[in-house]
């Protein structure tokens, strides 16, 4: 049914699940793009409603609380005619001993044709994708620190409303960089980088030096299912498993680490790259 590059395309290349913006196709992207901008006049009507998904049940499935992200994901399924079951699993199936499949697995069986998925371990939504029938659809609402597609997508929507070209701007980055003892040695945060780049690219640092690997190769380790699942919940959350953190070596020797944040995960790790070539150039 799917790609083993790319678990959120079907045979035919068409998306399936939304589980991460990296890695969809460029023509995927616009698509949903242009598609979101045909149904920015339905809020402007009065009767906020297209039938898009009429008879269709959508279950928001969060296993952390988020009141904004739920709410958001209901009113839009609704303007849609969607059937929408909200379910706070947190408080109910977990305290029961039910696992995420074991969940799952309940409500598919009552006809469910979409789940909207929200878990603080990275990787959930992958493990659910890859266990539905071929009829339901996953959407990644967050989680932990990997990622959030509707939200990027949503920024990447607002960018071009008002800039239109994205050909003609410059990414604002942050980067930080740390010593064998994660000490910080040097720090840089361009003008415009957004404030949570800040504690990103320091965390991206500590991870890189702590598992002495780029941050980006961390990411299949802690998949549902493989041997490190939930690791990147440890050191107070500050694990990242995502693009632009590396170690730096000198002799073979771990002196410190590099990271960059405020970009998408291939511009992090093209300016985290360019950071680690001009080091060893100084050797």
């Amino acid at each position: 049914m799917f790609l083993s590059s790319n678990p959120q395309l079907n045979k035919n290349g068409e998306l399936h699940h939304l589980l991460s913006i990296e890695g969809l196709p460029a023509g995927i992207l616009w698509q949903i793009l242009d598609t979101a901008q045909s149904f920015v006049g339905v809020t402007q009507r009065e009767v906020k409603k297209v039938p898009l998904l009429r008879g269709k049940a959508i279950f928001n499935l969060f296993f952390e609380p988020s009141t904004r992200t739920r709410t958001t994901f209901e009113i839009a399924a609704k303007r849609l005619s969607a059937d929408v079951i909200n379910l706070a699993v947190d408080l109910s199936s977990q305290s029961k001993g039910e696992s995420v499949l074991d969940t799952v697995a309940n409500l598919a069986a009552m006809q469910a044709d979409m789940f909207i998925v929200r878990h603080s371990q990275s990787g959930a939504p992958y493990l659910i994708a890859r266990h539905v029938g071929e009829d339901i659809h996953v959407i990644n609402a967050g989680d932990g620190r990997h990622a959030h597609p509707t939200q990027g997508l949503l920024d990447v929507f607002t960018i071009r409303h008002y800039k239109k070209d994205f050909r003609t701007l410059r990414v604002a980055i942050t980067c930080a960089v740390v010593d064998s003892g994660d000490q910080l040695v040097a720090f840089a945060r361009m003008d415009g980088a957004d404030l949570v780049s800040v504690g990103l690219a320091r965390d991206k640092a500590f991870s890189a030096l702590l598992n002495r690997m780029p941050t980006r190769d961390l990411a299949p380790l802690v998949q549902p299912g493989e041997e490190f699942y939930g690791y990147d919940s440890l050191a107070g959350g500050r694990m990242v498993v995502f693009a632009g953190g590396m170690p730096l070596e000198r002799g073979g020797v771990l002196v410190g680490a590099i990271g960059v944040s405020g970009g998408s995960s291939e511009e992090d790790q093209r300016a985290v790259d360019a950071a680690v070539a001009a080091f060893d150039q100084r050797l």
